[in-house]
C-alpha cells in the first residue's frame, strides 16, 4: 500500500515537472514598475522612498529564492542565467535592480548642480540602470519567456538605454532608442481590450514623446522657438532629467534672444536697454500670457508669478547696481543715468502690475470656497472654505 502511495507521489512529480518545463514565464514588467511607483513615493517625487523600497524587495526576493550574493564574510556575485531560472521572480530581481539604480539617479540629479561629484554618481548609476535593464532583456529571449514579457523587457531596455544616452547627450542614438521604445508600447497598447492596461501603456507614449521631440530639437529637426519648448516642458511634467534639459534650453533661447533685444518704449520715450537680467526678464513676460492659458491650476499659476516677480527683482538689483557705479564715478554721464533711471521706473511699474494680477488671481480663486449659502452648518461642509477675512490678507 505505501509502495502505491509512493508511485502515485513520484507521477504527480513527474505530472508538475511537464508542467512546469511546459509552462511559460510572465513578467507584466510596466504594470509592476507603475504599481510599486505609486504605492511607494514617486506620486510625490520621492526617489529616496522609492530607492529604499527596491532595496527592501530585492532583499527579499533573494531570500525568498535563496539566491543571496554572498554571505556576512564576503560579497560573492550571482549571474541569473537559463539554467538558473526556476521561477519567474528572477526576472523581479534585475528588473529591480535596475529601478534600484534608476532611482538612485534621479535623486542625485537633484543635488548635481549644485555638488559637481554627485554628477558622476549619478552617470554610473544610470549606466548601472542600463546594464540590468539590458540583462533583463537578453534573459528574457529564452523560449519559456512569454511574448508580452519579451516585448514588455525589449521595450524596457530601450527605454533605460536612451536615458542614458540623453544624458550624455548623444541625441541620434537616444532619439533611435526612443522611438523603438514607443513603437513596442503602442503596439502593446492595441493589443489589450482592458482599458486600465490600454491606458497604462498609451501614458508611458505620451511621457516618451517630448523627449524624441527634445532630441529633434537638439538635432536641428524640430525648428521649435521658445514657445514650443515651453509646452514641450508643459508636457514633461515628472520627468526631472527631460525638465532639466529643456529648462536649459529655453534660458538659453532667451539669451539669444535677449542680446538682440534692442530698446524698450514707455510712455511715448524709448531708451536702449543693455542690462542682460532686465532683457530676460522682458522676453520672459512678453510670454506670460501664452505660459498662463497652459496653466490648469492655481498652483501652477502662483508658481509662474512668483519666477517672474524673482526674475524682476534681480533685473532691478543689477539695474540699481549700475546707478550706483554711474553715481561712484568722478565723470557721470547724465544722459546714462538718465536712462538707468528711467528703466529703473519702468521695471518697478512692471513688478507693481504683476502684484495686482497675482494678487487678483488669488482673489478669485478664494472667492470660489467662500460657501454658497451662508446658513449652511459646519457639519456639511467638507472641504476648507475661505473667510471674508482672507480676502484682505
Amino acid at each position: 500500500m505505501e509502495v502505491d502511495m509512493e508511485v502515485d507521489d513520484i507521477r504527480k512529480d513527474d505530472v508538475l515537472n511537464k508542467e512546469e518545463v511546459s509552462a511559460q514565464y510572465a513578467v507584466e514588467i510596466l504594470p509592476f514598475i507603475k504599481d510599486a511607483q505609486q504605492s511607494h513615493g514617486m506620486r510625490h517625487g520621492d526617489y529616496q522612498r522609492y530607492r529604499q523600497y527596491c532595496s527592501r524587495k530585492l532583499k527579499r526576493i533573494r531570500s525568498s529564492l535563496d539566491f543571496k550574493s554572498g554571505t556576512r564574510h564576503g560579497y560573492k556575485g550571482k549571474q541569473i542565467t537559463e539554467d538558473v531560472i526556476t521561477d519567474s521572480r528572477y526576472f523581479h530581481i534585475l528588473l529591480v535592480e535596475a529601478e534600484r539604480c534608476w532611482s538612485y539617479a534621479m535623486e542625485l540629479k537633484l543635488c548635481a548642480n549644485t555638488e559637481p561629484r554627485k554628477r558622476f554618481h549619478m552617470m554610473r548609476k544610470l549606466t548601472k540602470a542600463a546594464k540590468y535593464a539590458e540583462e533583463l532583456h537578453k534573459i528574457c529571449e529564452m523560449e519559456k519567456v512569454e511574448p508580452r514579457t519579451k516585448l514588455e523587457a525589449q521595450a524596457y531596455s530601450y527605454w533605460m538605454r536612451a536615458n542614458y544616452k540623453f544624458e550624455v547627450q548623444d541625441w541620434k542614438t537616444a532619439i533611435d532608442l526612443y522611438s523603438q521604445s514607443r513603437s513596442i508600447y503602442e503596439k502593446l497598447a492595441s493589443a489589450f481590450l482592458d482599458e486600465a492596461t490600454r491606458m497604462l501603456y498609451a501614458q508611458r507614449v505620451e511621457e516618451i514623446g517630448p523627449n524624441i521631440r527634445y532630441c529633434a530639437y537638439n538635432l536641428g529637426q524640430g525648428g521649435m522657438d521658445i514657445k514650443d519648448l515651453m509646452i514641450m516642458k508643459s508636457s514633461a511634467a515628472g520627468q526631472d532629467l527631460l525638465s532639466a534639459k529643456i529648462d536649459a534650453a529655453i534660458k538659453q533661447t532667451r539669451e539669444k534672444l535677449a542680446s538682440s533685444f534692442g530698446d524698450i518704449t514707455w510712455r511715448g520715450k524709448s531708451v536702449p536697454l543693455h542690462n542682460e537680467k532686465a532683457r530676460v526678464f522682458i522676453l520672459h513676460l512678453q510670454e506670460k500670457e501664452s505660459e498662463m492659458s497652459r496653466q490648469s491650476t492655481f498652483e501652477g499659476k502662483m508658481e509662474l508669478f512668483d519666477n517672474l516677480l524673482m526674475e524682476c527683482k534681480d533685473a532691478l538689483q543689477a539695474i540699481k547696481e549700475e546707478i550706483g557705479n554711474e553715481m561712484s564715478t568722478k565723470k557721470k554721464n547724465e544722459t546714462n543715468l538718465s536712462q538707468l533711471q528711467f528703466i529703473k521706473m519702468y521695471l518697478s511699474y512692471l513688478r507693481q502690475n504683476l502684484m495686482i494680477e497675482r494678487n487678483i488671481c488669488m482673489i478669485d480663486w478664494m472667492k470660489e470656497k467662500l460657501p454658497v449659502l451662508i446658513g449652511t452648518p459646519k457639519q456639511e461642509i467638507k472641504t476648507k472654505i475661505t473667510k471674508p477675512e482672507d480676502l484682505i490678507r
